[in-house]
């Protein structure tokens, strides 16, 4: 009796790991996806910098999924008819197309004119990235939105998430319209805004009033920003450090109902002034951090191309790749002497299982 007791245990169990593993295994290629459990590796870049082509070459070498384009509306060529001129943006996106990148297009800089008391015009925004759409019908495959909307900085006016919100729905209905696959991402919220950012509102307060605003239909992916770490007196381990600030998010998106949806890290920097052994011990552990949660769809590095607005970047000024460039390949890589590399789909599967086990406290009834 006891035995037929303990095999009923034994099967009934096999059957609760093998629905888990039927479900993380199928969800596995669509990295990125809001249905994902891999998580994917972007490089943010100047979509028009000299350095662009280099940086692209750059993102594969460093085993990159994805590249973060980032368009400055404002400089954005008009023609006579107020057509935009899309050169040279449409041929940064065919170049990380025949790289085998995916592309997210970063906008942000709106110009004078599009912008009302509250913040860049809705209408004005689904027109241009509608324009965008059209001159690469099949070359874009996620859009964020001014990074760091809740603060002045980013959204080009005070901060509003109710008007951010309208922004988000009038985008999303053009897009559903004509490119139902594309993700929506709202702009990276900073999670530690820049003193010289003007006005900011916290990132857990701005998202709660999106949601309350109704924009959960129009989010595919919650963007976070983080600032640059300083490795040295930065642990990305420590339980109530600003790192971590990820869980919070989670638990927020799960208390709106938002279960679906992911998060993307859209920007992930680190100062380069400390010993280059310190950054990359810093880079692997923020990096398992970030493998490890089962929430996280992408995590994009800043940035590719040089300075003088990022701390990081993998190309520098004449062209040639940096240290940061074999750190962020490395970690990608896996190659670091403390944890063991998931080398096969079956490996990457149990690592991600891990991260399902450990975070199932927050996930539970929600």
């Amino acid at each position: 009796m006891k035995l037929l007791t303990r095999t009923r245990t034994l099967l009934k169990y096999t059957a609760i790991l093998l629905t888990i593993f039927s479900a993380l295994w199928t969800a596995c290629p669509a990295q990125g996806k809001s249905n994902s459990i891999a998580l994917s590796h972007a490089g943010r870049l100047d979509a028009v910098s000299p350095q662009a082509s280099q940086a692209l070459s750059a993102a594969r070498g460093m085993g990159m999924d994805w590249v973060i384009l980032e368009v400055d509306w404002s400089a954005l060529p008009r023609l006579i008819n107020g057509a935009y001129n899309l050169n040279v943006l449409t041929a940064a996106i065919s170049k990380a197309q025949k790289a085998g990148l995916r592309v997210a297009l970063s906008i942000y800089g709106a110009p004078a004119w599009a912008v009302d008391r509250d913040g860049p015009n809705p209408q004005e925004t689904a027109t241009l990235v509608q324009a965008l759409m059209n001159a690469a019908p099949t070359g874009i495959q996620a859009i964020e939105l001014f990074p760091e909307p809740n603060t002045t900085a980013g959204w080009g006016a005070a901060p509003n998430p109710q008007a951010y919100a309208a922004l988000l729905h009038a985008v999303h209905t053009v897009l559903q319209q004509d490119s139902p696959d594309v993700m929506l991402a709202t702009g990276g919220l900073a999670l530690q805004p820049d003193p010289t950012a003007g006005k900011s509102i916290p990132a857990l307060d701005f998202l709660q009033s999106l949601y309350r605003a109704g924009a959960l239909p129009d989010m595919d992916v919650v963007g976070l920003s983080y600032p640059a770490f300083n490795p040295e007196t930065n642990n990305p381990e420590a339980p109530e450090g600003l790192f971590r600030r990820y869980q919070d998010v989670r638990l927020l998106m799960l208390n709106n109902g938002h279960k679906n949806g992911r998060i993307w890290v859209t920007r992930l920097a680190w100062r380069t002034d400390a010993p280059n052994n310190v950054q990359d011990n810093w880079l692997h552990a923020a990096y398992q951090l970030l493998h490890q949660q089962i929430y996280i769809g992408l995590v994009a590095f800043d940035g590719l191309t040089p300075p003088p607005q990022r701390p990081v970047t993998a190309v520098d000024a004449q062209g040639h790749l940096t240290a940061q460039f074999e750190m962020i390949r490395d970690t990608i890589a896996g190659e670091q002497p403390t944890l063991a590399v998931p080398s096969s789909p079956w490996d990457t599967l149990m690592h991600r299982l891990k991260g399902v086990i450990r975070n199932q406290t927050i996930e539970k009834d929600r």
